[in-house]
């Protein structure tokens, strides 16, 4: 069965659920800081049921405007598995999304990069892979669109996946006999359905770390280029709750020393409205807590 790509809800963007739209507005109290819609803003939480009680009965990815949850707990781990399943389809809608509209005619390439048994993982392998592929296309007047993933096998070695918008009628030469991927082989299959496929690897991949399955830790999970003038909707989209519903669109954000966000178009300081209550020994996980000047 071929997966069918995520959907927006309520107009939210990446196809999340309409649990995590904005909510009605509701009058905050006169002594909170926050924007007044950021009361009733659902708290997100992150774990297993390890960390159940002291989230105070939320685990797992959870929204909820019933119960609220003052104190939960956030795991690195699957904190970066839910970025990777929200971001992923995203990008590859937004690319597909622009060059519709433009009535850009393209196929999609999927490269599959894998090592050979004695060649050890870098993280700049797929960063160098892809300049040489982008200079490739930009000798040929083209701009390189990708979205990239990284998989691991039941060995737990490390492996990519590439998907690579192209013109009708340009394809691309193998990596590896180009010299653009010396670290193994590389395939070329055509994709029918990119955010399909996408979406399909993004549910796939959270049972794999259930499996015991665990990407090297210098390591990311998946990234895209050549997403042009969408880049300041993708950064929106992938910002927390609280920050997006404080900035628009276009803000240029950095994050600010000793915690928050700075907007560098207006100045503003973006306090978060929760602190940092404990954390693990070996950073696998954090505690947080919510500001008491932002009560649930």
């Amino acid at each position: 069965m071929q997966a069918t790509p995520s959907r927006s809800c309520d107009g939210v963007p990446g196809g999340l659920p309409s649990s995590l739209a904005r909510p009605h507005h509701h009058p905050a109290p006169a002594s909170s800081p926050f924007p007044q819609n950021w009361v009733n803003a659902p708290i997100l939480t992150t774990g297993t049921d390890d960390g159940r009680a002291a989230a105070g009965g939320c685990s797992g990815l959870v929204s909820s405007n019933k119960t609220k949850c003052t104190e939960f707990r956030v795991y690195r781990g699957e904190s970066r598995v839910s970025r990777l399943r929200k971001g992923l389809p995203l990008a590859a809608s937004l690319i597909t999304g622009k060059l519709q509209t433009g009535g850009f005619r393209y196929r999609v390439a999927m490269v599959t990069a894998t090592y050979r048994p004695e060649v050890v993982w870098a993280p700049n392998h797929i960063r160098r892979c892809q300049q040489a592929i982008s200079e490739y296309l930009r000798r040929l007047r083209h701009v390189l669109r990708s979205v990239w993933v990284m998989e691991l096998t039941k060995r737990g070695v490390p492996h990519y996946h590439l998907l690579i918008w192209l013109p009708r009628g340009l394809s691309l030469p193998m990596p590896d006999k180009r010299g653009w991927w010396p670290h193994g082989l590389t395939r070329i299959e055509w994709a029918r359905n990119a955010v399909g496929y996408l979406v399909k690897y993004a549910s796939k991949i959270k049972a794999a770390r259930a499996d015991g399955c665990r990407f090297p830790p210098a390591s990311r999970l998946f990234g895209c280029r050549g997403l042009e003038t969408s880049r300041s909707e993708y950064r929106h989209a992938m910002r927390p709750y609280w920050l997006r519903i404080r900035c628009d669109l276009d803000d240029r954000l950095t994050r600010a020393v000793g915690g928050g966000w700075l907007n560098m178009n207006t100045g503003e300081f973006l306090e978060s409205p929760y602190e940092l209550v404990d954390r693990a020994k070996d950073w696998s996980s954090w505690m947080f807590r919510l500001k008491e000047s932002c009560p649930p």
